[in-house]
């Protein structure tokens, strides 16, 4: 039973981010929920490798979806952080606007 957790966890997971996804105007908005759901996917197939390590048969798939989930994390915080960059030299200090 213990190999179903995470697999249900992600499964929630999934849900609650397109929920907030389509809720109101998140989609143009620049925030660091991505990450957030991106991490705890992550934390979920780290902790289903430290639950499942016990049973090989069970852990197999999850270490390519703990690969997949490094990756997209690094990925999704490296697009995050790059944009700061570019946002605060777009924005017009107080001296520009008077």
């Amino acid at each position: 039973m213990d190999d179903k957790v995470d697999d249900t966890l992600l499964l929630v997971l999934a849900i609650i981010a397109v929920v907030w996804y389509k809720k109101g105007t998140n989609r143009f908005q620049r925030t660091v929920m991505p990450v957030v759901f991106t991490f705890l996917g992550l934390l979920t197939k780290i902790g289903a490798v430290v639950v499942e390590f016990h049973d090989k048969e069970s852990v197999g798939d999850d270490f390519g979806g703990l690969l997949v989930f490094i990756l997209a994390t690094v990925l999704v915080w490296w697009l995050y952080k790059r944009n700061d960059k570019g946002l605060t030299d777009s924005v017009p200090s107080q001296s520009q606007q008077l």
